[in-house]
């Protein structure tokens, strides 16, 4: 072969191998746009990853708690800064951090960090059981958190035993009528063990 024609050769070959490549590339860009998952797929994904980042590890619910004829209180507790220097222009400011219930949002700017909840139950033979969640200065607050946390200091005795619903309240939800607790009371076979320090009024 001539140098003309080693030079048209290896043209044609830089042409089919480009061609190739081209042809590879596309492939490749066909698999990776079916292998993503479609819009509702993501959503769906990011859904279940909220549901479960919420779900307690024994079932707990404010919304079961109080359905199985519990009486129920949460207060969440959020830090504010205050400036303490009593407008004295001598002395260097002084801020100091405070705790305030967060039905309290609309009359102190709340820290983004810190902060507590708790739970108080009232089970229906009236006993009170209290049970609470801490959240780091460093982290983000969020209320659902701290309700799930909470609700996890409870193990599954007796988490069972306060989601335990008699047969004469299902009867009186069915018809429409309310159970008192004096009622549900007689049919209650085991009283939940203390979790915590009872709260006394």
């Amino acid at each position: 072969m001539n140098i003309p024609e080693i030079k048209q050769a290896i043209e044609n070959e830089t042409q089919e191998n480009r061609k190739r490549i081209a042809q590879l590339q596309r492939q490749l860009h066909e698999a990776q746009k079916a292998a993503q998952p479609s819009e509702v797929e993501k959503t769906a994904a990011r859904k279940a990853a909220k549901i479960q980042r919420y779900t307690t590890n024994n079932g707990l619910t404010i919304h079961k708690l109080r359905a199985a004829g519990n009486t129920v209180k949460v207060t969440h507790i959020r830090y504010t800064d205050v400036d303490v220097t009593y407008g004295q222009a001598s002395r260097a400011n002084c801020v100091a951090t405070l705790p305030l219930p967060s039905y309290l949002r609309g009359m102190f700017p709340f820290n983004s960090k810190g902060g507590a909840t708790y739970i108080v139950v009232t089970n229906r033979r009236g006993k009170k059981f209290a049970v609470y969640s801490a959240c780091h200065e460093l982290d983000s607050f969020d209320y659902k958190l701290g309700v799930k946390l909470a609700l996890e200091q409870f193990d599954e005795a007796q988490a069972k035993s306060l989601l335990k619903v008699t047969a004469k309240m299902k009867a009186a939800k069915e018809t429409g009528e309310t159970s008192s607790p004096a009622v549900a009371e007689t049919e209650e076979q085991e009283p939940v063990a203390q979790t915590a320090e009872p709260v006394t009024a």
